[in-house]
């Protein structure tokens, strides 16, 4: 028999091993959902999820906790661009979304909150990144007189730690670049507006590091010990790999590619990439610039790095699934190859009969929403039917959208994804390939491409990165 100690020791061991167990967390902004969910990345298995009906702009993930700050209120938003612009009723709702923001860190393992901070001065949904027990929030699009760029606080704790800048030192970003980047214990920001400078700092102490000209692009290390930097400001593009501890060159060297993924030992893998034309993916010496190997078999948006397996992915917009597959590191040979579901059928095998009538049931809504925009926004019709020509008498725009969503909705065609190839997202590690789609999660093994598992079915996750820890 187990004494209480060993009993105790044994409990303590059980819940380390929650606490630490890998989980991506993910989310969705498609209409008035605004969820967040955690999900046990070996199992699938949704350890939490919560409706916020709010705006996220990005997610953190540790092995311990979940960090998130939501913006607005999706059913405000809405509120404000119906509304008259400048009128009382718009004046009232914009006073409503202008209220500070709430960062909150939740248990990985149930949703339970553990703290709460908000700043009087920081409105809408902030960029959130946590490493080395540091959560760092980014306040970059709603500025006002006093409010910080950058807070850190005590990922345990949630005490302050240090703030940076006053009134928008983060500069005006009109686009989806990362205005934040945490890793390796550094934090790297852009303090001016015009963006050509990149300024480090500890990420404990909030102390200048180093800084240096930015170009265009840049990929980390999954240490956060290398950096590879992009540089197209000549006719003649290049990489330069930087030493993230001082922001010394290592080496520079000329590529007809972008960089995408670089290791911790100096390998950098570069892709060509212009959609309509072949694409090619290369491994390099990032020392040396000699490449290893190059693959013209490789069609692809997306690409993801995990030891010895580099997977790509790429939408299928004719046939509606997304296509998934595998090279070796060391080789560049094809290993597999995958597609989410493309036919009703499949699609009902993969979900049985417990996920069935949720979609029958999420078709419905679906249908239900694209009528109902159909009968109250009459710039939904006009962008429905521009561009189409009808012979003969013309029928009314309400019934041509009605008829248009009848034959072609994607009600129809539930396993249908979205053609953007920003519509989905790739994700690797622990040997997993993960696959975000407005299905839901798909799992796969990174070895051999066998579906592992598919979680939350009925959860658009398109277009917000997931986090993942530990």
């Amino acid at each position: 028999m187990l004494d209480s100690g060993q009993r105790h020791d044994q409990d303590a061991d059980a819940e380390s091993q929650r606490e630490t167990m890998p989980r991506l967390m993910v989310g969705s902004v498609v209409g008035l959902a605004g969820k967040v969910a955690v999900v046990e990345a070996r199992t699938g298995h949704v350890c939490w999820m919560r409706r916020t009906g709010r705006i996220h702009e990005a997610l953190a993930l540790d092995g311990h906790a979940a960090y998130l700050a939501p913006g607005g209120s999706f059913a405000l938003q809405q509120r404000l661009q119906r509304a008259e612009s400048d009128s009382a009723e718009w004046h009232r709702v914009a006073a409503q979304l202008d209220t500070p923001t709430q960062l909150e860190a939740r248990w990985a393992s149930d949703g339970a909150l553990i703290w709460t901070h908000v700043h009087p001065l920081v409105t809408g949904q902030m960029h959130v990144e946590v490493d080395s027990g540091v959560v760092i929030a980014a306040n970059p699009r709603h500025f006002k007189e006093g409010a910080p760029d950058i807070q850190a606080f005590d990922a345990a704790s949630g005490s302050p730690l240090w703030t940076l800048g006053t009134l928008g030192q983060l500069g005006s970003h009109e686009d989806d670049a990362q205005l934040i980047r945490v890793c390796g214990g550094r934090v790297y920001t852009q303090l001016t507006a015009s963006r050509e400078q990149i300024t480090v700092f500890d990420i404990h102490s909030g102390r200048q590091l180093w800084e240096r000209p930015f170009n265009d692009y840049w990929v980390f290390s999954p240490s956060g010990a290398l950096i590879g930097e992009q540089r197209y400001d000549d006719a003649h593009p290049r990489v330069t790999i930087i030493d993230a501890h001082n922001g010394s060159e290592i080496s520079s060297f000329p590529t007809d590619g972008v960089i995408r993924h670089l290791t911790d030992n100096g390998i950098a893998y570069v892709d060509g990439n212009t959609y309509e034309d072949a694409t090619w993916i290369a491994a390099l010496d990032a020392r040396t610039g000699e490449e290893r190997w190059r693959t013209h078999d490789a069609p692809h948006d997306h690409l993801a790095l995990d030891g010895a397996v580099l997977s790509f992915s790429r939408v299928i917009p004719e046939k509606g699934y997304v296509e998934i597959g595998a090279l070796d590191t060391a080789t560049g040979e094809r290993l597999w190859q995958w597609h989410s579901p493309d036919s009703l059928g499949e699609l009902l095998r993969l979900w049985g009969l417990r996920h069935t009538p949720l979609m029958i049931w999420e078709s419905a809504k679906r249908m239900a929403t694209v009528l109902e925009t159909i009968f109250r926004q009459e710039h939904f019709i006009t962008q429905a039917l521009r561009g189409r020509h009808v012979r003969g008498r013309k029928p009314s725009p309400r019934r041509q959208a009605l008829r248009h969503e009848f034959h072609h909705g994607q009600w129809r065609r539930p396993w249908r994804l979205h053609g953007s190839n920003n519509a989905n997202w790739l994700a690797a590690r622990w040997g997993i390939v993960f696959l975000g789609t407005w299905l839901g999660l798909f799992a796969l093994d990174a070895a051999t491409g066998r579906l592992l598992w598919h979680a939350l079915p009925t959860i658009d996750l398109s277009y917000i990165n997931p986090a993942l820890a530990p």
